[in-house]
């Protein structure tokens, strides 16, 4: 368990506090956004898709959810499109390489890999 899985998964811009409920049975939530510009670079930004449309991003098991260059981070439950931008990641279709991978992958299927030499 985690005390901050919105900052984890890139959602560290304050939106607003909500509560949900009546009476006793009630939940108050902070809902947090993605910042601005990751957000205007997201297939998946503040408010999320239905499921199961090309721009979902839950469950990363969609191949290319995400824009190229972008990766989709996800705790199981939502994703968020963001950049690659770790130290020594490259972009390779919806994932990101890391430093000694080689990108294989073919646009026309979306179907990309990360691979040693």
């Amino acid at each position: 368990s985690t005390n901050s899985p919105c900052h984890e998964f890139g959602y560290i811009k304050y939106d607003s506090t909500v509560t949900h409920g009546a009476g006793p049975v009630k939940m108050t939530l902070d809902l947090y956004d993605l910042p601005p510009d990751i957000a205007t670079n997201s297939t998946v930004s503040g408010s999320h898709p239905s499921p199961g449309t090309v721009s979902d991003c839950t469950g990363c098991l969609i191949h290319n959810c995400c824009s190229d260059g972008l990766k989709c981070i996800t705790d199981g439950h939502d994703g968020a499109c963001v950049k690659c931008n770790g130290e020594y990641e490259t972009p390779c279709g919806d994932k990101c390489c890391l430093g000694g991978q080689e990108c294989h992958g073919d646009s026309s299927t979306g179907h990309y890999s990360c691979t040693l030499p």
